[in-house]
Parts: C-alpha cells; sequence; structure tokens
C-alpha cells in the first residue's frame, strides 16, 4: 500500500486560516472523486491542517499529487509517501486511525522535509518499509522537478493546472485545445511550455511513478 501524508506549509501564520482549511476539504473531496480508481481509503482531515489517505497503485499517483499542490497554490503542501504494509483493515471510506508500516513511513517522510526541505523547494519525500536503491533515485528526481516547478511565474503555473483540469498527464497533448481553454494564442502557450519546462516535468514525473511501482512490489 501507499500511505500520503499531506500539511499545509505555515498554515498556523496565515491569515485566512479558515477559508485555508475550507479550501483543503474541497481539495480532498474533489480527489476523492477523481482518483477513485487508485483511492484505497479516502483522504481526509486528521488534525488541523494535515491530511491522509490511502492509495493502492501507483498508475496516477504523482498526477493526484500534482492536483493537491497545485490546486492549492499559491500555498504550500508538504506531502510524505510510505511504501509498506498496514497493519489495520483498510476502510474505503475513511483513513483516519489507520496504521501500519505505510503509514510509519509516510510519517518519517513528512518529517524529513519538516527537517531539510532544500530551502523551502523539495515538497514531496518518499520512504518504504523496505528501501532499495532506487528509492535514493525517487527522491532525488522529486527535488528537481520540485525545483523546475519552484521557478514557475503565475502564468506557468497557469498551464499545469489547466492541463489537470482537462485529466492530461502527458508531454503530448493538443496545444490549440489548452490555449483556447485558457483564452490564450498557441503561439503564447508554446513560449510558456519552453520557458517553463512542464513537458520535461511531467515526464520526469511519470519515470518517477514506474519506478515507484517496482518499490511498492518489493515491499
Amino acid at each position: 500500500m501507499i500511505a500520503v501524508i499531506g500539511d499545509i506549509v505555515h498554515s498556523r501564520q496565515a491569515k485566512n486560516r479558515g477559508f485555508l482549511q475550507q479550501k483543503l476539504v474541497n481539495l480532498l473531496d474533489l480527489i476523492n472523486r477523481n482518483y477513485s480508481g487508485i483511492i484505497a481509503s479516502k483522504f481526509g482531515i486528521t488534525l488541523g491542517d494535515e491530511f491522509q489517505g490511502l492509495v493502492k497503485k501507483t498508475d496516477g499517483l504523482m498526477q493526484l499529487m500534482d492536483e493537491l499542490i497545485f490546486g492549492l497554490y499559491p500555498d504550500r503542501l508538504r506531502i510524505g509517501i510510505g511504501i509498506g504494509g498496514m497493519l489495520t483493515p483498510v476502510n474505503p471510506q475513511i483513513s483516519l486511525g489507520a496504521d501500519g508500516p505505510a503509514y510509519w513511513a509516510a510519517r518519517d517522510a513528512i518529517n524529513t522535509i519538516r527537517k531539510s526541505n532544500d530551502y523551502g523547494r523539495v515538497n514531496i519525500f518518499v520512504e518504504s518499509e523496505r528501501p532499495t536503491s532506487s528509492l535514493g533515485l525517487v527522491n532525488e528526481a522529486l527535488a528537481a522537478t520540485a525545483f523546475i516547478a519552484s521557478n514557475w511565474r503565475d502564468t506557468q503555473v497557469a498551464v499545469m493546472r489547466a492541463l489537470l483540469e482537462e485529466g492530461i498527464w502527458s508531454d503530448k497533448f493538443e496545444q490549440k485545445r489548452i490555449a483556447e481553454k485558457m483564452g490564450i494564442s498557441s503561439v503564447a502557450l508554446s513560449r510558456r511550455l519552453a520557458s517553463s519546462g512542464i513537458k520535461l516535468y511531467i515526464r520526469t514525473r511519470s519515470e518517477i511513478e514506474r519506478t515507484m511501482e517496482e518499490l511498492t512490489h518489493a515491499a
């Protein structure tokens, strides 16, 4: 299983904390609807601004992660992912109270981000019940993609959000369709894609998913 634990960075200092918490609740509801095919136990708030959920396969996991990250933008999330087994029964409707090595690994992962987040750029970290040599590669690739995204302007983030809203998770897509959705020209979209490295970002995240699939089998 793949356990996910996340929280909002510096949420206690937010002037609009109530609005931010409701935004997170709405986002988790959207995630539970859109990714029901890979969710084993629904995402929900566990404590304050912290949330968790359980995923049964990696195919679509990175898209789900970016749905969370860019759904809450410009507020920031940190997310710990744990790969391992479960000691408690899996309740499809609620993940609160679930326990096992997958969640222990996820907790270790999010604590790693809290202690060392590469100047605020790392937002996802993965731990496993049974680490393999490829785990380090996964986390370095996640750090590299987070670094790419940390340099995006709002107009470039808008491209990623448009892709996610259309359910697109590939570097090959009809640019005219996305340009029309965003109300910009195809030339303007091409410039944003070229300057942001979004296609490289998606390709790398897709490779991360495939490597994580191997980690789930090892666990």
